[in-house]
């Protein structure tokens, strides 16, 4: 039995008449011998009637069956069709042996770079040792840099850009340093003046010249006068202790200020009179407390108390872009042109202008704090301004 592919065609003369058939017979194995230089153990070729049958193959065991399988993983099909015989060339080749001179092409010039680079590596590893070397000690110094263990480095290096880095660093841990000193100093000198402000919440000298001024009221009858003194003592110590709160609302310094005036009203059978200026937007701004109570105290005892005429204390509170104005204005004494906040704290036991001068600084930065000048004739006294920023 010899596999045969035959065509078989009409022959027809000049008058379209059919004269009878022409069979041309092809012996599969030579047809087999056409294409077998393109046949090898990783492709394989198939020649498909219109029926999907296979007529013609390698692999004889599968000639006269139904081509039917599906590309396997790793393999991949490429199909021609013969159009005038409605058959069909389907040739399966192994991915691998198929994609082996495309992936060599590419692998070879992956392989010189890879070779390149290293040598470069190399070669740039040797240039820049010099360089290298110092940052790592650099490195190694900045992460053995602690809190207690700060001390600079000398550098004697081949670079000066070098040296001149590790001359930075060594300025950056001096400076870190002194700050570090400068803000303990800072706290403690926060501390101190906490220490002073509650000092100056207790104020005893303060309140037992009211408690006696008070037993004094209940024995001449000055009932509501008492009342009134009881109730402005109890909203100044009640403000000013604020739960140990450092900072209070204007409201609240306002409440404070106003309370103390109200006790040294009486105490001092009305040697003075005040008036008290301040938006409503403006109260509930948040500030240090016991900035404005301080200053109306010296303002009474430096400033009205030494003149003859009736005092009079002006307390105007505003804004001006980003920063609120306190100014306490007085028709006393005034100052002496040389004078500073320290001389007040010395001369007094009250809380002087040089605490509360400290105290903004501390909270708010140097370009906050007092200001404190002479009135022109004919008013005379003496004009506190005090500066801070709108929100803290």
């Amino acid at each position: 039995y010899i596999p045969v592919l035959s065509l078989i065609r009409p022959i027809y003369n000049f008058s379209a008449v059919l004269m009878g058939y022409i069979e041309i017979s092809v012996s599969e194995l030579e047809l087999e011998d056409i294409y077998s230089q393109f046949s090898n153990d990783y492709t394989k070729l198939y020649l498909l009637d219109g029926n999907n049958i296979i007529q013609s193959t390698a692999d004889k065991d599968k000639l006269s069956t139904v081509y039917t399988e599906q590309p396997t993983l790793g393999t991949i099909c490429f199909e021609t069709s013969i159009s005038e015989l409605n058959w069909t060339v389907v040739k399966e080749v192994n991915l691998w042996e198929y994609s082996k001179p495309f992936l060599l092409f590419l692998l070879v010039p992956i392989v010189i770079y890879i070779f390149f680079m290293i040598l470069l590596v190399i070669t740039t590893k040797r240039l820049l040792l010099p360089i290298f070397t110092p940052v790592n000690d650099l490195v190694a110094h900045t992460l053995a840099a602690k809190p207690d263990h700060w001390q600079p480095t000398p550098a004697s290096y081949q670079y000066e850009d070098v040296n001149q880095l590790f001359n930075s660093f060594n300025k950056i841990i001096v400076e870190q340093q002194e700050l570090k000193e400068s803000l303990l100093e800072s706290e403690l000198l926060k501390n101190k003046l906490s220490l002073a402000l509650l000092q100056e919440q207790i104020k005893p000298h303060f309140l037992y010249n009211t408690l006696e001024n008070i037993s004094s009221l209940a024995e001449v009858g000055e009932i509501d006068l008492l009342k009134d003194s009881v109730m402005n003592l109890s909203n100044f110590y009640r403000h000013s202790l604020s739960n140990g709160n450092e900072f209070v609302t204007i409201e609240n310094e306002l409440l404070i200020t106003s309370s103390y005036l109200e006790l040294m009203k009486t105490r001092n059978y009305n040697r003075f009179d005040y008036r008290i200026e301040c938006k409503e937007e403006l109260k509930h701004t948040p500030c240090i407390k016991l900035i404005l109570q301080p200053i109306v105290e010296n303002s009474i005892e430096h400033g009205i108390k030494k003149s003859p005429k009736s005092g009079f204390i002006h307390i105007n509170i505003y804004e001006n872009n980003s920063y609120i104005f306190m100014t306490i204005k007085d028709n006393g004494a005034g100052v002496e042109e040389d004078f500073t906040f320290s001389q007040l704290t010395q001369q007094s036991n009250s809380f002087g202008l040089y605490s509360i001068d400290a105290r903004i600084k501390c909270y708010y930065g140097e370009e906050f704090g007092l200001d404190i000048k002479n009135n022109d004739a004919p008013e005379c006294g003496a004009t506190v301004t005090i500066k801070i920023p709108k929100t803290r």
